[in-house]
């Protein structure tokens, strides 16, 4: 890519502070940040990812693009998707990303009462983006909270997060 020519930038937004957890547990802190493969990308293209964390702060940050079939150790890979390898964090980066961590936790272990008068919490589980954007605006259109993973190793891990009432 020439000098000129400024990389392309991805927003990524957390709902929740699960969805967070999940992210940061999954992939975030391994350096990884993964983006659904409809977005154009080639391998080794570098890119900027505007983060914006379940606390409302946000973070700016550079990588590249990995091959496809080059998953990182111990990070699972989807076909529907493109793993970016980010560059290291800043100390300033890492201690932003563990003060959401820590307010994650502490997040949780404040109990919510009108939670059981509020709307149906869905787990939507499918390997299909299309799928998984389709389907969970329509039952957000129906006024279910809807959270969606895209295997069954995700939907675990955020079912044991924040138990659901319904996992589809």
């Amino acid at each position: 890519m020439p000098p000129s020519v400024k990389p392309p930038i991805f927003k990524i937004s957390f709902e929740s502070y699960d969805d967070f957890l999940v992210e940061y547990g999954d992939h975030l802190r391994k350096g990884i940040l993964t983006l659904p493969s409809g977005t154009g990308l080639d391998p080794g293209q570098d890119v900027r990812i505007k983060l914006i964390l379940p606390n409302e702060k946000v973070l700016y940050l550079k990588g590249t693009t990995r091959p496809k079939g080059s998953a990182a150790p111990g990070v699972g890979k989807a076909d529907d998707q493109i793993q970016v390898q980010l560059l290291a964090y800043t100390p300033e980066q890492t201690e932003t990303l563990e003060a959401c961590v820590s307010g994650a936790i502490a997040h949780e272990t404040k109990p919510v009462e009108d939670e059981a008068q509020g709307p149906i919490n869905l787990l939507l589980v499918d390997d299909s983006v299309g799928v998984r954007i389709e389907l969970g605006d329509a039952l957000r259109d129906r006024g279910l909270r809807v959270r969606v993973a895209e295997n069954g190793l995700v939907a675990i891990a955020a079912a044991l997060k924040r138990p659901p009432d319904i996992i589809l």
